[in-house]
Parts: structure tokens; C-alpha cells; sequence
């Protein structure tokens, strides 16, 4: 979509900064060892009507160029759409960066190659992220090859059919918690999407379509290996999983948080970017950012 960016640039009014935004959202340095999370809170003073309303218009105009094309602004997009109602000053320096990082980087590529049409989805969740105490979660839908065995290599690699970025409605209380919710969410985006390929005349795997998450803990819960007395707290939501994975519908996977496409999608890192056409293989496959 070469035209979209500078088009919606052009309706703000925005320019092109003097120096180069290679990130759509804020940094947040790694803090290491044993440490309490708090939630996140604006403090910052309220927009007038004027400026809520630009607000809004950005968070809906770049949500379907994010949702269509470039997911890298998901994340970014998710936390303006969390304030949009009640917009303070640091929502507005958010939307500057959003379009700071437009501007630079005006032409994201998504590449298809012919498959199998196996569908598969990687999961991710970050927890207490947010205000009011909630958490984000995400998924990368996407269709490759046939595999023997999933878990001993990387499946073909191919772009994205879906990335969804979104706050998980329920407050949970530990990122494990966070972790199940994403399957959740995810999950129930599989399954009709599953059925609806078999109809279409693309069979799928018959021990479930593979859903691969990076925390053990939500794994082992979810693959009925382990049974804390702590996880009886959670929402009765997310045993629904436990029944789709015994019917053969999901194929619940762990992997490390390295081999996580979606894992990208979810942090607020630094994506620095080399040159004038920069391949982002190592985060979301098959996406290039001009």
C-alpha cells in the first residue's frame, strides 16, 4: 500500500522528522533480577476535544494500514486505543512517535510463498503492561508446510495472514496467567478459521493445529502435565482450551521465546534499523520495512 502512509501524513499535517524514529513505540530498558511490577499510570493532563478527536482519527487510520500491512505498529496502536476515550498529553506524544516512525519508514512489504495451506499461530502475552492493571496479548496466524514433527525445526517460512494485538479484558495475576489468556484468545480464533479451511479443501493436521507458546508454565497447565492449586483462581474461561486440545483441534506447543514470531509485536524494544531497506526476519518473517 505505497500510497497510504504519505496520504495520511498528509491529512495530520505531519512532517517527516529531522531525525530518523526507528521505533513505533516507547523503549522500556530491561530491568534484570528479582523486582515488583506495578501497573503502568498517565498522570499527564487531559486533551481538549480538539486533540481527542485527532487522537482517535490516527489510532483508527493507522489501525487498518497496521492490520493489513505493517504490525510492527500494533503494539504502539494498542496502547492509544487503551487512552482514546480520555486522551492526556504523553497519549499524544505516543501518536507523534506512531507517525515520527510512519514517516521514515513509509513502505512495509509482506511476502506470501506457495504452501501447503497448514495453518499455524504463535501466541504471546505481556503482562500488567497497560493501565488499570491490564495485560496484552497477541497472535501471528500464518500458512505453511507439512511437518513431521513440528517441534524439531522451524516450519516454512511465510508471511503473516493475521497479526492481532489487543488488551486482555480480565485483570490476571501473574504473567502465567497473561500466558493463558493469549492461548485463549488465540485459540478461539483457530478454530473457526481451522474448519473454515477444511471446508475450503485444505486439510489440516489431525492431531490439532499447532499453537505455540513461549511460557512452560502455561503449557504444562493447559497440556493437563501439571496442576497448581493456585491456577484454580483463574478464569474458568481458559479451561475451554484444556477441552479443544483433547478434541484435536489445537496442538499446544512450547517453544522458546527466540523462535516466537509474535514475540516482536508485543515488546517496547528499540528496533534499530540499517540502511535503506531492512528485512525484520528476526521478529515477524516475510515483513520489510522501506
Amino acid at each position: 500500500m505505497p500510497r497510504y502512509v504519505p496520504k495520511a501524513l498528509h491529512r495530520f499535517q505531519h512532517k517527516k522528522p529531522k531525525r530518523p524514529q526507528d521505533s513505533p513505540h516507547d523503549h522500556t530498558e530491561p530491568v534484570y533480577g528479582q523486582k515488583i511490577q506495578f501497573t503502568n499510570e498517565d498522570s499527564s493532563p487531559l486533551l481538549d476535544a480538539k486533540d481527542t478527536k485527532r487522537v482517535q482519527e490516527v489510532s483508527g487510520t493507522f489501525l487498518y494500514y497496521g492490520r493489513t500491512v505493517d504490525p510492527t505498529v500494533l503494539c504502539a496502536l494498542n496502547e492509544i486505543s487503551t487512552m482514546q476515550s480520555a486522551p492526556t498529553e504523553e497519549t499524544m506524544q505516543k501518536c507523534i512517535q506512531l507517525m515520527d516512525y510512519a514517516a521514515t519508514h513509509p513502505l512495509a512489504i509482506i511476502q506470501y510463498f506457495a504452501s501447503d495451506v497448514i495453518l499455524k499461530t504463535d501466541t504471546d502475552a505481556a503482562y500488567l503492561v497497560l493501565p488499570k492493571a491490564r495485560s496484552r496479548v497477541a497472535g501471528h496466524y500464518y500458512l505453511s508446510n507439512i511437518q513431521a514433527d513440528y517441534s524439531k525445526g522451524e516450519p516454512q517460512t511465510n508471511g503473516p495472514v493475521l497479526t492481532i494485538v489487543q488488551s486482555l479484558k480480565n485483570v490476571v495475576s501473574s504473567a502465567a496467567e497473561a500466558e493463558t489468556g493469549g492461548v485463549f484468545v488465540n485459540a478461539q480464533l483457530i478454530v473457526p478459521t481451522r474448519e473454515t479451511l477444511i471446508a475450503m479443501g485444505h486439510p489440516q493436521p489431525v492431531d490439532g493445529t499447532p499453537l505455540v507458546t513461549d511460557n512452560s508454565t502455561s503449557h504444562r497447565i493447559l497440556k493437563d502435565l501439571i496442576k497448581p492449586k493456585k491456577s484454580k483462581t483463574w478464569d474458568m474461561r481458559y479451561h475451554w482450551v484444556e477441552d479443544r486440545i483433547l478434541q484435536g483441534q489445537i496442538n499446544l506447543i512450547w517453544k522458546a521465546g527466540k523462535y516466537n514470531w509474535v514475540d516482536y509485536t508485543m515488546k517496547s524494544l528499540d528496533l534499530i534499523l540499517c540502511g535503506v531497506r531492512v528485512s525484520v526476519c528476526c521478529a515477524i518473517r516475510c515483513i520489510r520495512v522501506v
